[in-house]
């Protein structure tokens, strides 16, 4: 009884290890994919109700540094994929917007960006709205209170292929008396 016992363990842990390793490979290669290129977002308080405020070439509210780290290659032209979200709105670039000169990222050097080098991505025709309408926001041209992430996505110029996961930012954004 004792050996039949032992085979039936053996052959049930087999089974385990038959099923369970596909699946373990397959998370690993989903999360274990790298991006040749990473975003680091910043949005400085004092956090506005008003959109305006983080996209006008005078304003500083928004700094965006991206680092590109394939040193196989000279240099890579890129794009950026801009999301504004909260719990009931979301304000994001255009997919088919393509800006009139690309970003240039040179391997293993830094480049820092701020909202006057952002403003052709927050223009109104390259954003498209959800849960509420640009007629909405220019009207008052406040944004509802709420919790917010800024992010940022590193696109491949030509192609549109991400090449850095998003990099967000989040900001509670009240309107101050």
């Amino acid at each position: 009884m004792h050996i039949l016992f032992e085979k039936f363990w053996g052959r049930l842990n087999i089974i385990r290890w038959v099923l369970i390793l596909p699946v373990l490979l397959l998370c690993a290669s989903v999360h274990g994919q790298t991006y040749p290129a990473k975003a680091t977002t910043i949005v400085l308080p004092p956090y506005s109700v008003y959109l305006d405020d983080y996209f006008s070439i005078e304003s500083e509210k928004i700094k965006l540094s991206l680092v590109y780290s394939d040193l196989n290659e000279p240099s890579w032209d890129v794009r950026l994929k801009f999301t504004l979200q909260s719990n009931d709105l979301t304000i994001q670039t255009r997919p088919d917007f393509i800006p009139s000169e690309p970003i240039t990222l040179t391997p293993g050097i830094p480049l820092m960006l701020s909202s006057a080098d952002l403003s052709e991505y927050f223009t109104f025709n390259n954003l498209v709205f959800s849960g509420t309408s640009p007629s909405e926001l220019t009207l008052n041209g406040r944004l509802p209170e709420n919790l917010y992430s800024f992010c940022f996505e590193i696109i491949d110029y030509r192609s549109g292929k991400a090449l850095s996961l998003p990099a967000c930012a989040n900001a509670w954004v009240i309107l101050k008396e």
